[in-house]
């Protein structure tokens, strides 16, 4: 009798631990999922300017000015995204204690997650940060090389948006997938 209570007792501890892991899981993935819509709207913002400056650089060129002026304008979020929840989760091992699906549904979401961050910061800062320090050091696109390189680093810095945004669709089904679970 007293093994079947300490086992029952178990069960019942196990049980409230996941549902409060649960809850605080889609929480913190609700607000992740919102930074997550702000930095995707801002980034496409983005590749519509650049579109925009790629597209007309030629007469850009010959008014640095101007086109220093739209790269100002630039304004990618770079959100961060919290993960306290989920490394508890991960650290207590109470997602052992969850079914198998749910598990991977939520697996999935963070894993994500954590790949758009990881790329955001190491590729698409990186290449924003080029671009709005050479833009203002630079006065004049007199050669035909100058402005080669300054069309060069705004497709660069396109091609880290447009990987963003593919990423971003790509997670969406699976940070909707986990906040559906019961």
């Amino acid at each position: 009798i007293a093994f079947s209570l300490e086992g029952a007792r178990e069960s019942w501890r196990e049980h409230a631990a996941v549902k409060e892991v649960r809850e605080s899981l889609r929480a913190e993935l609700t607000n992740d999922q919102e930074q997550l819509g702000k930095d995707l709207r801002q980034v496409r913002q983005c590749n519509a300017q650049l579109d925009k400056m790629i597209a007309e650089m030629p007469g850009l060129a010959s008014r640095p000015a101007e086109l220093n002026r739209r790269v100002g304008e630039l304004g990618p979020g770079f959100y961060g995204f919290n993960t306290t929840a989920w490394e508890s989760a991960l650290s207590s091992n109470t997602l052992n204690f969850m079914e198998r699906k749910e598990r991977d549904r939520w697996v999935s979401a963070y894993v994500g997650i954590n790949e758009y961050q990881k790329m955001s910061l190491t590729s698409a800062l990186p290449s924003f940060n080029d671009v709005t320090t050479y833009f203002p050091s630079h006065r004049s696109y007199a050669t035909v090389a100058e402005e080669a390189e300054a069309e060069r680093k705004l497709r660069a810095l396109k091609n880290e948006f447009w990987i963003l945004d593919h990423v971003g669709k790509q997670i969406d089904p699976d940070l909707h997938k986990a906040l559906s679970t019961k």
